[in-house]
């Protein structure tokens, strides 16, 4: 039995090696390899990925820190160009209620000096015979 036993031991140990010898051959093309020259370079190639593998994960690391990064600056640069805008908005509606008010200021001095004039209402001072005082240009005021 112990014979039986080794012999077929024997037998699977040959088979799984013909197994290893036909799928190197299909993956490689070389079946001559040896099952411990094969441990070997497969030994070499796991610590060659182990290797790429750590370096890969390291490069992601930084790059994702990178990107984590970018996009703070990102959003702040956000919050700077909406609160410029805010501003700018401000300084808009200030401008234009600064106009209105320096447009009825100047409409209520012309029609004060239209008023005071005696000798001809509702014409500017200075327009005599005709003539204007600014030479036949129209009034810049629109009046």
């Amino acid at each position: 039995e112990a014979d039986e036993a080794r012999e077929k031991l024997n037998q699977e140990k040959q088979d799984l090696r013909h197994r290893i010898v036909r799928l190197r051959f299909h993956a490689k093309g070389d079946a001559d390899e040896t099952l411990p020259n094969m441990v070997k370079r497969l030994s070499v190639e796991a610590s060659s990925l182990k290797s790429k593998h750590a370096s890969l994960a390291r490069k992601l690391d930084n790059a994702m820190q990178q990107l984590k990064l970018a996009e703070q600056r990102a959003s702040t640069q956000a919050q700077t160009i909406d609160k410029q805008t805010a501003q700018l908005d401000e300084k808009g509606r200030e401008l234009q209620e600064m106009f209105r008010t320096l447009s009825k200021v100047l409409y209520f001095r012309i029609q004060g000096k239209y008023a005071s004039d005696p000798r001809q209402p509702g014409k500017v001072k200075g327009r005599e015979r005709g003539r204007s005082v600014n030479g036949g240009a129209r009034n810049p005021v629109g009046l």
